[in-house]
């Protein structure tokens, strides 16, 4: 995919919270690890449509699979992660050229095409945990919700925000709470998820993350929102993949580079 239009990207939120780099161990700003993901349909305007966040080096990704694929299981096509080099103050437009959805819970795993100057680097990536939080436990999500897109086609403005998202853990459901809209393994939280945060981390505890932002609801009571589990990527696979020892796998799973160190899980 070559982009023939001019893209302004405006990244407008709170203060950038910090996340664990797994990579030294130093503290990053948490949007080096997650990035909205943006539907460049011809000369546009391009629309953000939902978050994803890193999970490995080189582009590997995770995200709700309502954000790649609509209801007819089909992928969305001219999807691209916008990801923010904070460090540098500019956006890289990044194609998504790889995914992997899970059959019924709504998670996907992805790959950016890899960026010109970032040949060889590991991206920050987030850990991953299939640790279950206690009842009540506070969670935590950054996202991108209400992005926004603005002007005519090739010539728009893409704004996005980054949210703090919080709420605590309400009820798990370790096989499924339908058949229907939430048919994998899931939790229901207090958190208020807004459209554009679809496919964002979620973290409790160490800052480990053990959910992915789904869908939101809001009844006569309470906020609701609803988180599917990370543990429903680890068996999902990846084709033409070049492990760590130069070894090349026509198919891997996840876990099985998680088992590699290229996945951080604990």
């Amino acid at each position: 995919m070559k982009f023939k239009w001019s893209v302004r990207v405006w990244v407008d939120g709170e203060k950038p919270l910090s996340a664990r780099n797994v990579t030294n161990g130093l503290e990053v700003p948490i949007t080096d690890t997650i990035f909205p993901i943006v539907q460049a349909d011809g000369p546009g305007p391009w629309y953000p449509i939902g978050t994803g966040f890193f999970i490995g080096p080189f582009g590997l990704f995770a995200t709700a699979k309502h954000v790649l694929f609509d209801r007819e299981g089909n992928h969305l096509g001219s999807l691209v992660g916008a990801q923010l080099v904070y460090a540098e103050s500019r956006i890289e437009m990044r194609e998504i050229v790889k995914v992997s959805a899970h059959e019924r819970a709504d998670v996907a795993v992805g790959v950016l095409r890899q960026a010109d100057d970032q040949a060889g680097t590991p991206n920050t990536r987030l850990t991953l945990t299939e640790r279950i939080p206690e009842p009540d436990s506070e969670v935590l999500s950054i996202a991108f919700p209400r992005g926004e897109a603005v002007g005519e086609p090739g010539k728009f403005r893409i704004t996005v925000r980054t949210a703090a998202i919080k709420g605590r853990l309400s009820q798990h459901y370790p096989e499924r709470r339908d058949s229907v809209m939430l048919p994998g393994r899931c939790y229901q939280t207090t958190m208020d998820i807004r459209g554009g945060a679809s496919g964002g981390p979620v973290a409790f505890g160490d800052g480990s993350i053990f959910g992915i932002n789904s869908t939101g609801m809001e009844s006569e009571d309470e906020q609701i929102g609803w988180v599917s589990s990370i543990a429903d990527i680890l068996d999902l696979p990846l084709n033409k993949v070049q492990l760590p020892d130069g070894e090349r796998r026509e198919w891997v799973t996840v876990r099985e580079l998680a088992s590699r160190g290229m996945v951080a899980l604990d």
